[in-house]
């Protein structure tokens, strides 16, 4: 193994409601070979507060700028929402994951499968995330990792 390979850096987006799963998720895109950049490794819950949250929030964003891709773990949330639609708006590529208590319940998800936390199911920016993803078809939209069994 070459250490100082260059690996494509991917910004992690998940939800507060599956901060348990972050060590699961930088482990599942170290062994897909990307470098993980986890807004909950980085700051924890933004940064206990210890600042403004959105100083945390422009960092968080610039990060996904510096990033090659968004891997979006789990249901979409608000904050989750906004880091793909600026993904999409500077032509990153954005794919979908599953996410539970173990690392065999991360799996590549096709666009039509993610999933929406109640209070954004029913916005207008839901529904057109969805148009938007099914327009760019599943091949952008779905991830292209290799499978469990491949490890």
């Amino acid at each position: 193994m070459n250490i100082t390979e260059e690996r494509p850096v991917v910004f992690t987006a998940l939800s507060r409601h599956i901060f348990y799963a972050r060590m699961l998720i930088c482990k599942f895109a170290l062994l897909h070979d990307a470098v993980p950049i986890n807004p909950f490794t980085n700051w924890g819950y933004f940064l206990d507060d210890l600042v403004d949250r959105d100083l945390v929030r422009r960092a968080n964003n610039n990060m996904i700028i510096r990033a090659d891709e968004l891997w979006v773990f789990g249901p979409i949330s608000n904050g989750v929402l906004f880091e793909i639609q600026l993904a999409m708006q500077l032509g990153k590529a954005v794919r979908f994951f599953s996410v539970g208590p173990r690392y065999q319940d991360i799996l590549p998800l096709r666009a039509d499968a993610i999933e929406f936390e109640a209070d954004v199911e029913s916005s207008k920016e839901s529904a057109a995330l969805i148009e938007r993803l099914a327009m760019q078809g599943a091949d952008r939209s779905q991830a292209t990792t290799k499978t469990h069994e491949d490890r």
